[in-house]
């Protein structure tokens, strides 16, 4: 089961309701649906909006874990920039080393009621893995630096909540690897090695947590599906479509937007401060909504992105959050 099979069956589902076209709003792996859905059906599309873009003639999957060592960093960086920050958490990067360290050697046990999901041991890869899936979303990231200095302590307890939220994948395994190992791991030339990553030597764990060789091992025996080279090719197309990303998206970061946009001479880029992968607030979702029910307006109003509040940084004395 694959893109071009998922886009086909959409077109039955629109055909079916009675649309002449669909508008069409996809998020992450959901950009790169429509793009597919509009190269198949391009009579079909009236406008798209695309947050998060997926790129198809490359693979996102090699920078998956330098590109979170990054974000990290940076946001690290910005704490060590902001004097109350700074204050309160001093020298975060040596303190997560050694909390990462710590937890490798003598992982916590994750004492789980019956029935709770979540890993049942926390290591250096789950807290990492934490870590990373907070960097998705600002409103979650702020608390990272306040995470790192109570487990430096010896309080695990925000590692260990937030571990049992975690749970299973949103996406099915089997869907996730029908995908992957066919339009990642199956594309012309295959995937590289994970690039290298210019952040600090013990941060090494946050390469392994991307999941990239994993996958690989995995697609060695997975079923993949036969697929023209042509899939790979970059999408082309007239239709009015609003490229979103947010600035400091890690995942999908605004240049894989960029150059997905060259391909669309009606495209419309808009670059979102203080804001990653998952955060869609009420401003987001207006401008989304603004320009899909009129994407042929000579100016759409974005006025309420000048308008982001301040970032702050989590400060000692709130309950871990599940």
């Amino acid at each position: 089961y694959t893109t071009p099979n998922a886009a086909d069956d959409l077109d039955e589902i629109r055909a079916w309701l009675g649309y002449e076209a669909l508008t069409v709003w996809g998020a992450s792996y959901g950009t790169k649906v429509a793009r597919v859905y509009t190269r198949r059906h391009p009579a079909r599309v009236r406008a798209m909006a695309l947050h998060g873009t997926v790129p198809l003639e490359i693979s996102m999957w090699p920078d998956l874990g330098p590109s979170g060592v990054r974000a990290l960093t940076a946001l690290l960086d910005r704490c060590e920039a902001d004097a109350s920050c700074k204050k309160a958490y001093p020298d975060s990067l040596e303190a997560l080393d050694a909390v990462l360290a710590r937890l490798a050697e003598d992982p916590v046990d994750a004492d789980r009621p019956k029935g709770e999901l979540g890993p049942k041991r926390v290591n250096d890869k789950v807290a990492a893995s934490i870590i990373v899936g907070a960097l998705g979303q600002m409103r979650a990231a702020r608390g990272i630096p306040l995470w790192i200095h109570a487990a430096s302590r010896g309080d695990d307890s925000y590692f260990m909540g937030l571990s049992a939220s975690g749970g299973p994948s949103e996406v099915p395994r089997g869907v996730y690897h029908s995908i992957a190992c066919s339009e990642e791991f199956g594309r012309p030339g295959g995937v590289p090695a994970a690039r290298t990553s210019d952040g600090p030597p013990g941060l090494g764990v946050f390469l392994e947590v991307s999941h990239l060789e994993r996958d690989r091992e995995v697609c060695g025996f997975w079923p993949k599906a036969s697929l023209p080279e042509a899939f790979w090719a970059p999408v082309q197309s007239p239709v009015p479509t609003l490229f979103v990303t947010g600035a400091n998206d890690f995942i999908t970061p605004p240049g894989y937007a960029s150059r997905v946009a060259e391909g669309f001479p009606n495209a419309t880029r808009l670059i979102l401060p203080d804001r990653s992968h998952n955060d869609v607030d009420p401003c987001v979702a207006g401008i989304v909504e603004r320009f899909l029910m009129d994407p042929d307006a000579e100016a759409l109003d974005t006025s309420c992105v000048t308008e982001t509040p301040a970032f702050w940084f989590e400060r000692p004395g709130r309950a871990p959050r599940r």
